[in-house]
């Protein structure tokens, strides 16, 4: 640890990975975490669902849109889209309310609750809200849909061990 905390200190560093280390050492300073937050809080604002909507969510419509103002380039600012939004929370609370969200929520600590090495929680807490916060890949990859397959089949298959060895 002491070797890494030299290094990325020292001067080997490249500048494009010094320029990168402030994000990693405040995270909230990200610019793309800032555009996604900013974005889901338009979003949410502008809403307009009804007390159904709101719990059932609206399935597979797309209507939610927001103005992304860019600063730097005004002719880059525009209309983003619900999908374009990208945010994976948004994204559950959009197409199925607060029951779909609160449902990804529970199974999600559900599967955090299975498994027993703290590393592994980090991790998987980490891929979970760090990909829902930043898109919504979580949902569109089905390489994701293994980590809860994993969690479960490796409970399964210590079970099973267990019963063998006793």
């Amino acid at each position: 640890m002491t070797g890494v905390v030299w290094f990325l200190n020292s001067s080997f560093v490249p500048e494009l990975v010094i320029e990168k280390l402030k994000y990693v050492y405040n995270p909230l300073e990200y610019p793309s975490l800032k555009t996604r937050v900013e974005d889901l809080a338009k979003a949410l604002k502008n809403e307009n669902f009804g007390t159904f909507k709101q719990i059932f969510g609206e399935g597979f419509g797309t209507h939610s849109e927001i103005y992304r103002h860019n600063l730097r380039a005004v002719s880059w600012s525009r209309v983003f889209r619900f999908q374009e939004i990208d945010n994976g929370f948004y994204y559950l609370y959009h197409r199925g309310g607060w029951v779909l969200l609160t449902t990804f929520i529970l199974s999600h600590l559900y599967l955090l609750s299975r498994i027993n090495q703290i590393k592994a929680k980090i991790g998987f807490f980490a891929i979970v809200f760090l990909t829902n916060v930043l898109s919504i890949h979580y949902f569109n990859y089905y390489f994701y849909l293994l980590i809860p397959f994993f969690i479960i089949n490796k409970l399964k298959i210590s079970e099973k061990y267990n019963k063998e060895v006793l």
